[in-house]
């Protein structure tokens, strides 16, 4: 059983000199690979590689790989903003002319906001270099996980979906053995039928009346469509033990099984294969919601 999941998430931490991260990752279904990225600002330049290792471990769905950072803080040089600094003497001189204020001391005016700055400290490039290559395997860890994850949801989705498919064999049985049971009523309905024929129009050669008694069997046999229907069960075993992605496989062959059993209804001699076709609806939508999450 090798079915993915299109849904998972994942999370992995890191730390290099004094820089902490954390990414998420969340995959939800889609019908294409969309990959959305939200990376803080001076780390913009991992997103090529981040998308290429994405593309590694994700073929389809909806992604989205957020790397939260924080940066502890690191001694810098401390400088006096002057102009801030000047500003605020001008008016602390003011105060003391017009109404007698307190002159203020030094240590006062640099406690101040805006007065005293510290500068980032530079880095050096070999530190930048080597704490995005942790930031890239930290993310490649996450896909790990998050690749685990998906396996084991699709294997989930695939013990599901053998099970309604195997629901589906059975109503088929019991189509087919409510076929054989009504092999004379189909006859006496096709006589009915031709009857109505000679009535309606006497004048009708053998060779029409042979035609029109071929199309009207031929609207009341189910045979071609339950013989396809049983080729479709075979075709979603072979996919549900496949390797690779499947989902498309899956979804095409969901409309073919809905194709047939509308046939099949439109078609049903008795109102007993008409149940059973809608039962086998009902059942084949529940296995298009299950694809739905297939990659």
């Amino acid at each position: 059983m090798a079915l993915i999941s299109m849904t998972g998430f994942a999370r992995s931490d890191g730390i290099h000199s004094n820089v902490r991260w954390h990414w998420e990752l969340r995959c939800v279904n889609g019908k294409s690979m969309d990959i959305r990225c939200r990376l803080p600002h001076g780390y913009e330049r991992l997103e090529p590689d981040l998308r290429k290792l994405l593309a590694k471990f994700v073929s389809r769905g909806s992604v989205q790989a957020s790397l939260n950072l924080k940066q502890e803080d690191a001694a810098g040089e401390l400088t006096v903003n002057e102009a801030a600094l000047e500003a605020v003497v001008l008016a602390a001189g003011r105060l003391v002319e017009t109404a007698g204020a307190t002159a203020p001391t030094a240590d006062g005016l640099l406690a101040l906001r805006g007065i005293l700055e510290q500068s980032a400290p530079v880095e050096d490039d070999g530190i930048i270099k080597a704490r995005n290559t942790e930031i890239l395997n930290s993310l490649e860890t996450a896909l790990h996980d998050l690749a685990a994850m998906r396996q084991r949801e699709g294997e989930q989705l695939c013990h599901i979906l053998n099970a309604q498919v195997s629901d589906i064999e059975k109503l088929m049985v019991q189509v087919r053995r409510e076929v054989a049971k009504t092999g004379d009523l189909m006859r006496t309905r096709v006589h009915r039928q031709i009857a109505q024929v000679i009535e309606a129009a006497p004048s009708l050669d053998e060779d029409r009346l042979y035609q029109e008694a071929v199309i009207l069997a031929a609207k009341a046999d189910i045979t071609e469509e339950l013989d396809r229907l049983d080729a479709h069960i075979l075709a979603a075993r072979d996919y549900l033990n496949a390797d690779g992605p499947m989902g498309r496989k899956l979804e095409f062959l969901v409309q073919e099984f809905n194709r047939e059993t509308n046939t099949l209804c439109s078609k049903s001699p008795t109102k007993e294969i008409t149940e059973l076709g809608l039962a086998m609806k009902a059942a084949i939508d529940q296995i298009r919601e299950q694809v739905m999450n297939i990659e």
